[in-house]
Order: structure tokens, then C-alpha cells, then sequence
């Protein structure tokens, strides 16, 4: 790499992190930044002390992150450490999303996108903070940072050290939340589509072609098996007994919670069977559950039990019935302008060819199918899970705006 686009690079990064610096400052000059549910800041009571102990176990997050907290938490209490890293990460993402598209980018059409996708996306996450959006931020941005390395020259440090960067993003991403990781890694690894068969392509033989293909695809096998690593790490630290029981229960609590909560009027007599009245069951809905004779693992497995299994077609609940109740709602929602903005845009002035088009159609199907899995899960409209989804798939349509720069404004 010649010295004059090393130096375009640093100039873009600097560039970069000043627009996401002044973007930032804005958001918090004109909001308030809160929690969008409460589930951060019990997470953030865990490491910080306010349940009774500081614990690296946070049930939800790695417990690599937990220690890391619990450590800066046992330094001094008067830092919010629990958000500001949540920050950090959403920083480092929105940046490595901004410096992708200067590079890629005349100046203003980079620009001017670079703003619109910061101020949707971004002042999203910063403003309402949920760590599943941390996470989606994180794993899309780190994947892009691999995909762009590997259009680098062979070699060179910046390519390492963008390769390295979208490895770190990434895996953070999983560690915050892997259900996420893997939801929006499912959405934008279509994008791979485009430098695999650029390096298929240059092949003179089979076997030279299938090297290069492994060689475009090693990165984000060892991604995945960092991120196997870290996991198998988590679930050793739960494997006490007493942690282990509690882990089943908050796997049953999670069904019966967070999946759809059988109706009281609907499975009256079901209730009926368990014990549980209309009085224990309004308590419940209400998250005070903590009455160990009524509510325990096993009655929890049961109560979900009560809705019976799925049906795609047929049934209360069938595959018909997603497009009229979820895609209005979809539509509605603050992040799927970004998606729109990102079509456009692709419309206007991005590559058209099959592979891409390919790329982009698999991407959105796949994102179809986890926004079905979501509805029959009782998951859908859940936003910071499909805030996740909608940038993989927007990050996806923007990628397919390559093979040089967009033309000039």
C-alpha cells in the first residue's frame, strides 16, 4: 500500500471520529440517555455492587465483561462503568461503520450518509440504551471492518490491524449478547457473497480457487471459534450447582416471561390445575413471582406448557398471520428508516449485478425468517431485538454500494 492512501486512511479515521464525536455531542445536548428497560440496570446492579455483592456472573452478558466491570466497579463506585462501556463500544461501532464508508466514498455522498446513518442508528443506541442493541452494533460493525481488510492489500499493517479491530467489535458483540450475535450474524454474513467470489474468481485452477476462498473465509471461522471459546468460558462459570439451578429456572422464568404469557382467561382451568389463581396470576404479570411454593421451576416449565406447540399454517397462531399484525409494526418502527435510506441510496447508485442482488435478496429473506422465528416465539415487537436485525440487513445493502466509489455529486 502506497504511502498516499496509508495516509488517506488516517486522515479518514481522524475524520471519522470527529463526525461520530460531534454526532455524539449533539445527541446528548439535545436528550437524555436512559435505559430502555430495565433489564440493564438490574444487569448493572449485578457488578456494581447493589445486589448484595459485586459478581462477575451477570446470566446474560459473558462473564469475561462481568469480571472486567466487577474490577473497574471495585476501583471506584462513582463511575457509571456499566453504560460508559456500553458507550465505548457504541462509539468504536459507529466510527468503524463512518470510516468504511470515506474510504469507500467520494467525501459528501460518504458525508451526508455517514449523518443520516448516525443519526438514525446511532442516536438510537446512545440515547436509548439497551445492551442487545450494543451488541448488534458492535458484531455488524466488526464484520464489516473484516469484510473491507480483506479488499486490502496483502500484508500490510492496516489490513491486520482492520482485520484484528473487526474481530475485537464482533466478538464483543457476541459476549454482550450471543442470541443477538448470532441473529445479526445470520442477516449480514450474505455479504461475504462479494469478496468470495472476487477471490474465486481470480483462481486459475480448482485448487487455487478453493485456497482463496479459505483465505476469505478463515477470519470469520476463527471469529467463531473465539467466539465458541468465550461461551464454553460462561457456561463453565455457572456450572456450581446453585448456579446451575438457577439457570433452569430463569431458562423456565424466560418462557413463561419473556415468550408470552399464557392468558389467564384462555387457560383458566389449565391455571386451575397448577393452583395458581387469577390473583397469583395478575402477581406474576406484574414480576412479583417470588413466592417459591407457587412459582418454581417446574410450575413455570408447566404454565408454559399451556400454550401448546406452534403451527406455521393453521392453529391460533399461523405464518399468515405475520405480515397484517408484524410488518405494520415493522414499518413503524424509528430504525427502518435507516433501511429505507439505505435502499435508496442502493437504488440510486449501487452495483446491480446478480451477485449483489443475490447478497441482498438472501440477506433479507434471512432476515424475513428470524423476524417469523421471533413472531412465533412470542418475540415480536421487541424492539432492540429488531433494531439488530434491520441494521445487519441495512449494513448489508450498503456494502453492495462497492467495486469503486458511487458517482460524483
Amino acid at each position: 500500500m502506497n504511502k498516499s492512501r496509508t495516509s488517506s486512511a488516517k486522515q479518514n479515521l481522524l475524520f471519522a471520529l470527529g463526525i461520530n464525536a460531534v454526532l455524539l455531542g449533539v445527541f446528548l445536548c439535545l436528550f437524555t440517555p436512559h435505559y430502555q428497560s430495565n433489564d440493564d440496570f438490574i444487569l448493572s446492579c449485578f457488578v456494581n455492587g447493589a445486589i448484595a455483592e459485586k459478581s462477575a456472573r451477570m446470566v446474560y452478558i459473558n462473564v469475561m465483561i462481568g469480571a472486567l466491570l466487577k474490577g473497574l466497579y471495585t476501583l471506584t463506585t462513582a463511575v457509571p462503568w456499566y453504560a460508559l462501556m456500553q458507550y465505548v463500544i457504541l462509539f468504536a461501532s459507529f466510527t468503524a461503520m463512518t470510516w468504511i464508508l470515506l474510504q469507500r466514498w467520494e467525501l459528501i455522498p460518504a458525508l451526508a450518509l455517514s449523518i443520516g446513518f448516525v443519526s438514525i442508528f446511532g442516536m438510537d443506541a446512545y440515547i436509548i440504551v439497551q445492551y442487545t442493541k450494543t451488541t448488534a452494533a458492535a458484531t455488524v460493525s466488526g464484520v464489516m471492518l473484516m469484510l473491507y481488510a480483506l479488499g486490502m492489500e496483502k500484508g500490510v499493517k492496516s489490513r491486520r490491524v482492520s482485520m484484528a479491530a473487526g474481530i475485537i467489535l464482533a466478538l464483543l458483540g457476541g459476549m454482550y449478547r450471543y442470541y443477538e450475535f448470532l441473529a445479526a450474524g445470520a442477516v449480514i454474513c450474505w455479504a461475504i457473497i462479494d469478496p468470495l467470489t472476487e477471490a474465486i474468481k481470480h483462481g486459475d485452477d480448482i485448487k487455487e480457487k478453493l485456497h482463496r476462498a479459505f483465505e476469505t473465509v478463515r477470519p470469520f471461522i476463527l471469529l467463531l471459534l473465539l467466539f465458541g471459546t468465550v461461551r464454553a468460558i460462561d457456561s463453565a462459570a455457572y456450572s456450581e450447582p446453585k448456579w446451575a439451578d438457577y439457570i433452569e429456572y430463569n431458562k423456565a422464568r424466560t418462557l413463561v416471561m419473556d415468550h408470552g404469557t399464557p392468558l389467564y382467561d384462555m387457560f383458566e382451568e389449565g391455571y386451575a390445575d397448577l393452583g395458581i389463581s387469577e390473583n397469583f396470576y395478575q402477581r406474576m404479570r406484574y414480576w412479583n413471582f417470588h413466592d417459591p411454593d407457587k412459582f418454581d421451576t417446574e410450575t413455570f416449565y408447566k404454565i408454559a406448557a399451556l400454550k401448546g406447540e406452534r403451527k406455521l399454517i393453521g392453529g391460533d397462531t399461523a405464518i399468515i398471520d405475520f405480515f397484517p399484525i408484524c410488518v405494520p409494526q415493522l414499518i413503524r418502527e424509528w430504525c427502518f428508516a435507516g433501511l429505507v435510506l439505505a435502499a435508496a441510496v442502493w437504488l440510486l447508485f449501487g452495483r446491480h449485478d446478480l451477485r449483489s442482488v443475490i447478497s441482498i435478496v438472501l440477506s433479507a429473506v434471512t432476515c424475513l425468517c428470524v423476524y417469523i422465528y421471533f413472531f412465533f416465539s412470542d418475540r415480536f415487537g421487541i424492539y432492540w431485538a429488531d433494531y439488530g436485525i434491520t441494521l445487519a440487513l441495512t449494513a448489508v445493502v450498503l456494502w453492495n454500494i462497492s467495486g469503486g466509489r458511487p458517482r460524483k455529486w
